[in-house]
Formats: C-alpha cells, sequence, structure tokens
C-alpha cells in the first residue's frame, strides 16, 4: 500500500514489510513470542556481499578511508543498525486503535465492523513497516509498529486485578520499548480521568521516572495525544491548554523516588496533540487529516517530525528480541526494571555472539598456525606483526558490529576478546619461540665448534672470554629474533624464555669446557711423557735406562717432580681461562702427576721385559774373554764376579717399580758365585703385586738362566787362556821352510812311496778335525751371530755323543764334579 499526502512538502512512501501478515508479539495468556519474533526479525538483519568480506568505515580513520578487514567468510554480517524506530499505542478498548495504525502505516491489523463490536487486538501484536521519502529514496527507515491491547475492556474487567495488572503490563512494555507513544482517546473524553485513561497515564509516568530519568545523557518519549471525533466545538488552542494542564496535573500526582522530587514531567516527556475528525461521520475528511499528520510526523526537516534521536532508545535491531523479552520477563516476574541494566545485559549478550562468530574465524587460523608451528615445526616469519595484524582486523570488525551497543561493555568485551584471543596466540609464541630456540642453541653450538676447529691445536686461549663473547651475541641476536614473533605490547613472558636460552647455552659451555680440559690434559700428559722418554730413553744411548745406578729411582722420582713443577705455572694459566676452581686446578695436577708417573711406569715396564739382554750386554762388557786370556786364575775371576756383581745389579734395580719407595730400599739378596754350584736367590718378604715389573717366579729363572750363562763364559774364558797360551810354544815358520829344503829328497820318497803317503793323510785328517771342532765349540759360546750359532747347534746335535762338546755338557768325566749339590 502506498499512500501520498495531499499537504506535504515531503513525499512519504509507507510499504508494509511481509504486509500480508503481522505478528503477535505477546499473547493474552502472557506468553513472549520469541521463536516467531526472531525469524520476522530475520528478512530485515540478513546482508550479505558476493565475496563474503566486509569493509567498514571507522572514527579512526582518517577522512573516514574504509579499512579493509579480513575475509571472514564463516561470519554472518547482520545488519546491526539503529536504522529504525518503535511507535506503539495504547487507549480504550474499540476506540480505532488498529485503524488509526493500518491508515499511519500501511500495517493491516484486524480491525472492529460492524459486525463485530469487541476485543480485535489481544496482547501485543508487530508489524514493521519501510518509510521511503524523497530525502532518502533507497534507504528505507523501518518503524517497529505495536498494536497494544485496549484498555478497560470487559473482558479484562471480568478478572479483577489480574485484568488491570495486564494492562499496566503491556502498557509498561509499550513505554519501555517505544519512541512514540500514541494514547488514543476520544476528544470529549479529555476531562474524564477514567475515560482518558488518565490512571493509567499516572502509572506509566510514575515507572517512567523510575526506570528511564538519569542525570546526563537523559532519553525522553514522545507522548502524542491523538484526540478522536474532534467536531471543533472547543478550539484546539484551548483543547492542547486542557491536555497540557492534565498532564501537568498528572504529574504533580505521582509518587516520585527519593533524589528525583524535583525532575519536572518535560524532562521525560515531550507532549504533542493531533486532532482527527469522526472517521463515519467525515470519512473523507478523516482520511485527508490522517495523510497530511502522516507526512508532517514522517518529515524530517518538520519541526513535528516525531521520530527524533533524543527519543531513540539506542537498542541495535539485532538486539530487539533479546531486549524485548529480557522486559517482558521482568514485568513478569514483578521485579523493578532497571532499564539501563537491560541494555547493558543486551550488549553483554549481543557482544558475546559476535565474539563467538569472530572466535570461530580465529580459531581457523589458529590451527593453521598450530599445524605450522607444532606439526610440521616451521617457522611463521614476522608472526608477532602478522598476529596483530589480523587481531586488530577481528577486534575493528567486532567494534563495528557491536558499535551500537553500550559503550563501556563494548570497550570491556573487545578488551577480553583480544586478551582471550592473546593467550590462544601465547601457545602458538611458545611454540615459535621452542623452534629459535633451537636454532640458536644450533648457531652457538655450530659458532663455537667453528671457532675451536680453527686453531690448529683445537685449543681456545681464551676458553671463558670466547665463549662470554658468542654468548652475549647469541642472546641479543635471539632477543632481536624474538622481539618479532612477540605480540605488540603484550605482556608475554620472555623471561622464562630467556632463561631457558641460557640453560640451554650455560649447559653447552660446560660440554666444550670439559672437552677442552680433556684436550688440555691429553696435551699436557703428551708434553710430560715426551720429556719423560728424552729423559729415560734419548737416543737409547745417553738415556737414564740405559746408565742405570744404584741411583736410578732416586733420579727417575726428582725428575719426574721437576718436570710436573716446571709445567704448573703453565697449568694454572691455562685454567684460569676457564674458570677453574683451585679444587679443579689442584685435581687436573694430580691427574698430570699420576699419568706421568704411569707412562714413567710403562717405559721402565718395557725395559724390563729385556731384562736378560741387558744383563747379559753388560757382563760381555766387562768380562770379554779375549782380552782377559793373558790373564792370570785370580785375575780372570776377580773381573768375572765384577762383571757379574755389576749385571746383577740391573735385576735388582727394576724388579720393583719404586718411584715411592724414598726411606725404605728393597732388595734382592743375590749368593755369592762358587764354581761348579747352583744357588737361588732370596726374594724381599711381603712385596705389592702391582709395584712388581718383574714377578718371583721370572726372577729367580732369569737368575738361573744368567748364572748358566755366564758360567760357560768363565769356562770359555778358560780354554782361550790355555789356548793362548799353547800358541805361545808352537814351531817357528821358518824351521818349515828350512825343512822342505833340507828334506826334499825325503820328501819325494814319502810321496812316492803309497803307504807312507796314506799314513800322512790320516794324520793331517785327525789334526784337521781337531782344529775345526775347537773352532766350532768355541763359536757356538762366543760367537757374534745368534742365527749361525743357533744353525751350529742343531747340527752338532745330531752328531755321535763325543764328536763336538755341546755348550753346558761337562768334556770329560772329571766334569761330573760341577754338579750342583
Amino acid at each position: 500500500m502506498t499512500l501520498s499526502p495531499s499537504s506535504s512538502s515531503t513525499t512519504t512512501s509507507l510499504t508494509s514489510s511481509n504486509a500480508s501478515r503481522h505478528i503477535q508479539l505477546i499473547t493474552q495468556t502472557e506468553e513472549f513470542n520469541s521463536a516467531i519474533l526472531t525469524q520476522y526479525l530475520m528478512p530485515h538483519l540478513m546482508q550479505s556481499k558476493e565475496d563474503g568480506s566486509i569493509t567498514t568505515t571507522t572514527p579512526n580513520s582518517p577522512g573516514g578511508t574504509p579499512k579493509p578487514r579480513p575475509p571472514l567468510n564463516r561470519i554472518n554480517s547482520k545488519r546491526d543498525t539503529l536504522s529504525y524506530h518503535t511507535i506503539s499505542i495504547f487507549g480504550p478498548q474499540s476506540s480505532g486503535k488498529s485503524t488509526l495504525l493500518n491508515r499511519l502505516f500501511a500495517t493491516r491489523f484486524d480491525e472492529m465492523n460492524s459486525e463485530q463490536y469487541s476485543q480485535c487486538t489481544l496482547g501485543i501484536f508487530l508489524a514493521i513497516t519501510d518509510v521511503y521519502t524523497t530525502n532518502q529514496p533507497n534507504t528505507p527507515e523501518k518503524i517497529f509498529v505495536l498494536d497494544v491491547e485496549g484498555t478497560d475492556s470487559p473482558e479484562r474487567q471480568r478478572h479483577g486485578d489480574e485484568g488491570q495488572s495486564f494492562e499496566k503490563r503491556v502498557s509498561l512494555f509499550a513505554l519501555a520499548v517505544s519512541e512514540v507513544l500514541l494514547v488514543n482517546v476520544w476528544a470529549k473524553d479529555i476531562n474524564r480521568y477514567q475515560a482518558s485513561n488518565y490512571s493509567l497515564l499516572k502509572t506509566v509516568f510514575e515507572m517512567n521516572l523510575q526506570l528511564f530519568y538519569q542525570e546526563t545523557n537523559q532519553s525522553k518519549t514522545m507522548l502524542l495525544f491523538v484526540l478522536r471525533d474532534y467536531d471543533g466545538s472547543i478550539g484546539k488552542d484551548k483543547m492542547h491548554e486542557q491536555v497540557q494542564k492534565h498532564v501537568q496535573l498528572i504529574w504533580e500526582g505521582c509518587s516520585k523516588p527519593k533524589g528525583k522530587e524535583k525532575v519536572q514531567v518535560l524532562d521525560l516527556f515531550d507532549v504533542k496533540i493531533e486532532f482527527l475528525p469522526h472517521k463515519v461521520f467525515q470519512p473523507e475528511k478523516f482520511e485527508t487529516s490522517v495523510e497530511d499528520m502522516r507526512g508532517r510526523l514522517f518529515d524530517k526537516k518538520s519541526d513535528e517530525f516525531i521520530f527524533k534521536s533524543l527519543y531513540h532508545k539506542k537498542v541495535p535491531m539485532a538486539g530487539f528480541e533479546v531486549y524485548t523479552r529480557n522486559i517482558w520477563k521482568q514485568i513478569l516476574e514483578n521485579r523493578d526494571l532497571n532499564i539501563p541494566a537491560q541494555k547493558e545485559i543486551l550488549a553483554r549478550f549481543r557482544c558475546n555472539e559476535i565474539s563467538d562468530e569472530i572466535m570461530t574465524e580465529f580459531e581457523a587460523k589458529l590451527k593453521q598456525w598450530h599445524n605450522k608451528s607444532s606439526n610440521e615445526n616451521q617457522i611463521i616469519p614476522e608472526f608477532g606483526n602478522e598476529s596483530k595484524t589480523f587481531v586488530d582486523g577481528l577486534i575493528s570488525l567486532f567494534e563495528d558490529q557491536a558499535a551500537l551497543y553500550v559503550p563501556q561493555v563494548v570497550e570491556e568485551s573487545a578488551n577480553q576478546l583480544r586478551e582471550k584471543m592473546k593467550k590462544d596466540l601465547y601457545t602458538i609464541f611458545l611454540s615459535q619461540m621452542t623452534i629459535v630456540r633451537r636454532n640458536f642453541e644450533n648457531q652457538f653450538r655450530t659458532k663455537v665448534q667453528s671457532t675451536i676447529d680453527q686453531k690448529s691445536d683445537k685449543l681456545l686461549g681464551d676458553f671463558s672470554g670466547t665463549l662470554s663473547t658468542l654468548n652475549r651475541e647469541t642472546t641479543s641476536e635471539f632477543k632481536k629474533e624474538a622481539a618479532k614473533f612477540s605480540f605488540p605490547d603484550s605482556n608475554w613472558d620472555m623471561e622464562a624464555i630467556l632463561r631457558d636460552l641460557s640453560s640451554s647455552i650455560q649447559q653447552m659451555t660446560l660440554e666444550f669446557r670439559e672437552k677442552q680440559l680433556e684436550a688440555q690434559l691429553h696435551k699436557q700428559r703428551h708434553q710430560l711423557a715426551t720429556k719423560v722418554d728424552q729423559y729415560l730413553q734419548a737416543n737409547r744411548k745417553q738415556g737414564l735406562l740405559y746408565n742405570p745406578k744404584d741411583t736410578f729411582w732416586m733420579e727417575l722420582r726428582n725428575h719426574l717432580d721437576e718436570i710436573v713443577h716446571e709445567t704448573q705455572d703453565e697449568i694454572d694459566s691455562v685454567l684460569d681461562t676457564y674458570d677453574c676452581t683451585d679444587d679443579e686446578k689442584e685435581e687436573f695436577l694430580q691427574q698430570i702427576k699420576s699419568h706421568t708417573i704411569q707412562h714413567a711406569r710403562k717405559v721402565v715396564s718395557d725395559y724390563a721385559k729385556f731384562i736378560p739382554s741387558h744383563m747379559m750386554k753388560v757382563f760381555e762388557s766387562q768380562f770379554p774373554p779375549t782380552n782377559l786370556a793373558n790373564s792370570t786364575e785370580k785375575l780372570l775371576m776377580e773381573h768375572f764376579n765384577m762383571a757379574r756383581d755389576e749385571s746383577l745389579q740391573l735385576l735388582d734395580i727394576f724388579f720393583k717399580f719404586r718411584h715411592n719407595d724414598e726411606d725404605v730400599v728393597v732388595s734382592i739378596d743375590f749368593p755369592p758365585y762358587e764354581e761348579g754350584k747352583r744357588t737361588a736367590i732370596q726374594y724381599p718378604e711381603d712385596l705389592a703385586e702391582d709395584d712388581l715389573l718383574i714377578s718371583e717366579d721370572d726372577a729367580k729363572n732369569i737368575f738361573v738362566d744368567f748364572s748358566h750363562e755366564i758360567q760357560l763364559k768363565l769356562v770359555h774364558a778358560k780354554h782361550e787362556r790355555e789356548r793362548q797360551r799353547s800358541s805361545m810354544t808352537s814351531v817357528p815358520w821358518w824351521i818349515y821352510v828350512a825343512l822342505l829344503v833340507l828334506g826334499w829328497n825325503e820328501l819325494m820318497y814319502v810321496i812316492r812311496s803309497p803307504w807312507i803317503l796314506l799314513l800322512l793323510l790320516v794324520g793331517g785328517v785327525f789334526f784337521g778335525w781337531a782344529k775345526i771342532k775347537t773352532t766350532v765349540e768355541d763359536y757356538m759360546v762366543n760367537g757374534s751371530n745368534p742365527s749361525i750359532r743357533f744353525a751350529l747347534t742343531m747340527v752338532c746335535e745330531n752328531l755321535p755323543p763325543g764328536w763336538i762338546q755341546m755348550p753346558g755338557k761337562p768334556a770329560t768325566p772329571s766334569a761330573e764334579k760341577l754338579k750342583p749339590e
């Protein structure tokens, strides 16, 4: 239905949305149709864009420049707007209230007809009308029209007080939700208290004063009195004066709460009066008046425009259902209505709804970040700024959609939403920091190892200083990198993360320190071991091992203490770079000293393994048989005993490791040599096995074998002495020449005589064998080549007994006396 006023400068078009129907908001049994209202409002709330994204203009953007928001495909954008108005009507039953609303707003409420003279409206009905004006031809404003059940009806009067309570409840509800309240009364009843609903109006005034009045930001309500069937018998000015007077009297008779005694009626209400002629007797004039009234009321340029901003309840359209439902619930429960509190409740409800929708989109993005961070161990570059941009976009969208609600509640909810998202982001931040921390730990390890590898000896000259520098560099770089992942202006705990990094670096530092100290220990051990080797085995000629004396152990002990002491200052200087304590230095020095002693023991032990050979060399150097051939028997034995004692001294020196024996000298008791007897040594008692370089059994065997060898050499020396003596009495060579010259004829005779020649050949063989036998026996005892001696021994053992005298066997039966007793 489109109605054009005949006397209005502004053309107004009214189109009833879903005009074929309206809804019953509150039933006659006091039930609130919440589901029906929600469904009825939905077409007016929903708006969409093809891409699902939302672009809004915020007050914070310079010049109103639109700020793009992140695409929120899963968020339904509701037309949450204040671009609607609410008007309601109350008055006596059958006073034409529904008819007036239908004419003014193109609604289709049920009207009374000539065949039905009873209640048409039960409870409260709602219809929504779109208003188009020439000022806004493409942007309609919606008007929520509430048709309230009439008062003073016989049906309600039959229920007594309960019926009157229902009338007060619906009237109070209409007042709470409406910007304009149409008071529909007969012009002739304007001076009647009950007929004009003044008693009900008084209740409305009292409740309005209690519920709505605020000292600041006070909203007002338009009381539009529509005087029906006005016949002009009383002037309009007089009627207007009467209405104003009655309103003031009613206000003065109201009970005012404490602290609000001085509040005036005009602080809460604006009063306006419209006159309408009789609909039945003056139908054309009635319609014209209604059209004229509609044109003036909806013209924003007109002073008579009724939907002014100061009347708006500031309840967004999306919250209309929640707001009205809660208002009616509290009215039914007979609780004092606190309209500002109801607005806060509505604001919180809507903010929670919007927050849930925002969080759905946020959690989808959060899941993507979580998968990258936790499942794939990926770094999210610039996570802090990226997350802040995303959160800021969501908060801006939240504020845009909740902008029409109580600002304090919106701000509080926005802060709570931001903190909630920041709390969820903190888990991603911690996961990212774990990855970043591990990367920097690996970088620190790599830098330290690279610095070590650049050194030729793989040792850092200033360990503590170098690692402290690398630690500071790594920590500083980590802080800069971590700032890229932290949500700006957040109070996220970075100290705990830095402590974790510091703890890891400290642990790695201890590991490197341990390895470096081990390498330093190895280096010092090697240096001291080299000095020990040089001292004991210098070119195998000048070393202490190859010139042993009875002071061997004292000299070795003093040398070891000396080289360790010389190294101590160097060790202390090196250990200072590792921040070692005095106890650590002492332990380090003891390890070096212990290793040096053990290395010296190993060298001496290796030498002791060949002690029989060393003893024989000493004996042969002191008792050369060829040099003693011309000596006397006494002198020969003196040299023999001297060489024997010096050789046995080696066994006495090296049978036990005596580095710690400073006061007690432990020696082997060697018996003196007695020709023809085999004697045994006396080993010291109560010796620790760990200190022995040569066991007791090995020492006894070495002594027995050595005694046997030197006994043979003594026999050989005596034979050599006898041979030298016999060679001194042999025939000179010139005698053989003289015999040859003088006995030539005799020689020719012998050669020509076979028997004589045979006899000479046999004699030559006998004397030749004797010479060969003596030479072989002598070489098997004193020969310089062990291989030849061994080969001759093997051959001679296979000869018949008696042909060759073997070493260690008696030459004649008289040798039996050499057997041990």
